[in-house]
């Protein structure tokens, strides 16, 4: 069973973003994308990115120095620093 928040709204765009460790958002894109939900990877590192893109994700890069474009219903933090 999904988690309440993708169950809601099921092909949701999530918002995983990564800033720190690498392995816990990326492990956290691949869980979300088997969800069926369509995910944005956002991360300065471009070999995180490549192997988001490769799990299914849209990479987004970024420096985190300003805000995103747009909104996402669900938002996952996967790191260590204040992003």
């Amino acid at each position: 069973m999904p988690p309440p928040h993708l169950a809601a709204a099921p092909g949701s765009d999530v918002l995983v973003v990564s800033h720190g460790y690498p392995s816990i958002p990326l492990y956290a894109a691949l869980a979300v994308v088997a969800l069926g939900a369509r995910v944005h990877f956002a991360s300065p590192d471009e070999e995180q990115l490549a192997l988001a893109g490769r799990l299914g994700a849209v990479p987004v890069r970024t420096a985190f120095d300003e805000k995103p474009d747009r909104r996402y219903p669900i938002v996952v933090d996967g790191g260590v620093t204040q992003a």
